[in-house]
């Protein structure tokens, strides 16, 4: 069935990009894009990209990795970032707008080709 195969990827799109992450005693803050690392893994002939972004709890700073490689970060660049309010340091970069926007049409497509392969 077609559609679940479309669902699959939505959910593998929405994981991939951290939406289901979550941390103990979550909080939000925005950071900023301090540095991008660009990496050539084994075999690629494109890099992949890093951000690290900058964030404060407390008056203290930390610094957390992006878990999701994307070329779309830039210096400057302003990310929500959740963490753990009893030790700041765990802590995830939230997914962007734009990345529940692409799981939302992969979903609503799941939906109109399922229905439409239901009612054939």
């Amino acid at each position: 069935m077609p559609g679940l195969a479309i669902l699959a990827v939505a959910i593998f799109a929405a994981a991939l990009t951290g939406m289901f992450t979550k941390v103990k005693n979550q909080k939000t803050t925005t950071g900023v894009v301090v540095s991008i690392e660009h990496k050539y893994d084994t075999g690629e002939k494109k890099p992949t990209f890093y951000a690290y972004v900058e964030y404060e709890v407390n008056g203290e700073p930390y610094t957390v990795k992006s878990r999701n490689r994307s070329s779309s970060y830039h210096t400057g660049q302003k990310l929500k970032v959740a963490y753990n309010n009893e030790n700041p340091s765990d802590s995830f970069i939230k997914p962007t707008f734009a990345n529940y926007l692409v799981v939302t049409i992969i979903l609503a497509i799941a939906v109109v080709v399922t229905i439409k392969t239901i009612w054939k």
